[in-house]
């Protein structure tokens, strides 16, 4: 049962929302990237409704997944801490 509780919380969490004060405090992109990204038609998929420009966190997060950079540690690596 937490198992699907788990799920319903990470389904609705990557369903959230975020204006772009919000997207600079989460993910680090600054306004002036993402207003510049969205001008070139790059970047990060946004939502426009009216005069309002939003993001969906699944839209950021799969933006980062596909701009990740593989490594010849990360395979060996990963779950693990270095000191």
């Amino acid at each position: 049962m937490e198992k699907t509780l788990k799920s319903a919380t990470e389904v609705e969490m990557m369903n959230e929302i975020l204006n772009e004060r919000q997207v600079q405090d989460v993910y680090g992109f600054t306004i002036a990237y993402l207003r510049r990204a969205r001008r070139e038609r790059r970047g990060p998929r946004f939502l426009k409704v009216g005069k309002l420009v939003r993001y969906r966190r699944a839209d950021i997060e799969g933006y980062l997944a596909a701009h990740a950079v593989e490594t010849s540690e990360w395979p060996q690596t990963r779950g693990q801490c270095h000191e």
